[in-house]
């Protein structure tokens, strides 16, 4: 794809126009997603990069240490240095010591009538493994209360779930350094849900409520909106859930042997958890590397998860969205898991969330529904339509039936792409 060229969409080409500055002031950007006059290219262009092709053909035959220590390395080295925009320091020892290590998965167990599921997602310095722990011990909690899908009780217990998840979502942190491992144990429990569950009720909502526990660590959730997420499962029952982000569209804007730079690396000259001489045993990592040295992550929102049903494969999904992940992707599970709906229905499903900030977010068609809004309308919050493909995400994922049938399904909202093959 990258050397034949893919076919620009409507929604790429937005984006594409709303950083064709950014791109422009780097030569190797300018020549791949722009026109020679500067202009960028628009939905149906062809963009090819040649040079992201080679860099991949040099990484499958020479493996990761192409990237690290090769000509790779060398060209991100020189390109940041000698920048014309913002030159920064990166040197070969940074790319070196860098490690991609095993950690343990985070795990919950969800019970419904559906069955009992196992939900996994990565132990990483992201604040989303928080908020769904919490929120769908929650929805556990009040499972013969929650009601029909789509009735007024429905939204109310799910919305006030989520700014008590989003609340204790604060914990997250990058765990390597922190001097503690916060109380995760506790916060999955069914005695925490319940505990939390006395501050919901159908009259009033959850509005700048406090973290249920006594643990905030030093770091803050960063969230981008150039992220992507890739959901596979092969016909062994091996399932894969990956969401990267550029940090803004087009990351930096900078492109280095055809890969385009983020822009939420988290290093600056007055950052010093990012030197060599504050690396930090990886307190997380699992053998070989627990007793090797990593620096900070940087702390955000992606929620890639991995559901496991019987002890089998059953589903993978994730999406795209900045702030909008952890909630979307919650309200995903909970149509599937709680609601046995089928993957289709589950992503198409109308969008809501809340931030515990006393206002409650609703995709518009929503707003259609005058008894919907009368009772939300009641609870004390302002009703604000839930608009743009950030907030809208891009939910994909891939189940396995009973029968062992695979469907695979992406949100066609944000021009999302699923298939299946033999």
């Amino acid at each position: 794809m990258a050397k034949e060229g893919w076919v620009i969409t409507e929604y790429a080409a937005d984006h594409l126009a709303s950083r064709a500055a950014v791109l422009a002031r780097f030569p190797t950007s300018k020549a791949i997603y722009l026109n020679p006059d500067g202009t960028p290219k628009v939905a149906g262009d062809v963009i090819k990069n040649p040079d992201l092709a080679d860099t991949f053909q040099l990484i499958s035959e020479q493996g990761v240490d192409a990237f690290y220590t090769g000509s790779i390395a060398e060209s991100i080295i020189n390109d940041i240095k000698n920048s014309p925009v913002d030159p920064g320091e990166i040197t070969d020892e940074d790319l070196n010591l860098y490690r991609a290590v095993f950690r343990p998965a985070f795990h919950i167990d969800f019970t419904s009538e559906h069955g009992t599921f196992g939900v996994y997602s990565s132990l990483t310095s992201f604040s989303t493994l928080f908020y769904s722990g919490v929120a769908l011990k929650l929805v556990e909690n009040f499972k013969v209360n929650l009601g029909e899908y789509g009735s007024p009780t429905m939204y109310k217990y799910l919305l006030n779930i989520m700014s008590l998840a989003t609340a204790d979502s604060v914990v997250g942190g990058d765990w390597d350094f922190m001097q503690e491992y916060p109380p995760h144990e506790q916060m999955f429990s069914a005695d925490y849900a319940t505990e939390r569950g006395q501050l919901i009720n159908l009259t009033k909502a959850v509005v700048g409520a406090p973290p249920g526990v006594d643990f905030r660590p030093d770091f803050n959730a960063t969230d981008g909106d150039e992220t992507q997420h890739h959901s596979i499962l092969d016909k062994d029952g091996n399932m894969i859930s990956v969401t990267s982000s550029l940090g803004s569209f087009w990351g930096n804007g900078q492109v280095i042997r055809g890969f385009l730079m983020n822009d939420m690396l988290g290093f600056d000259k007055n950052r010093t958890l990012s030197l060599p001489k504050d690396r930090r045993p990886r307190k997380t990592a699992l053998p070989p590397y627990q007793n090797s040295l990593g620096g900070y992550r940087v702390v955000g929102g992606l929620g890639n998860h991995l559901i496991m049903k019987g002890g089998k494969a059953f589903l993978a999904l994730g999406t795209p969205g900045s702030q909008y992940i952890r909630g979307n992707t919650f309200t995903t599970m909970v149509n599937i898991l709680h609601y046995g709906m089928d993957l289709k229905t589950a992503i198409l499903s109308s969008r809501y969330n809340s931030f515990n900030d006393g206002s409650w977010l609703l995709e518009p068609d929503l707003f259609k529904n005058n008894e919907l809004v009368t009772e939300l309308t009641t609870m004390g919050v302002t009703l604000t339509p839930l608009v743009g493909l950030s907030a809208i995400g891009d939910i994909n994922a891939v189940m396995l039936d009973n029968d062992g049938e695979a469907t695979a399904f992406a949100d066609p909202r944000r021009n999302g792409t699923a298939f299946t093959t033999n």
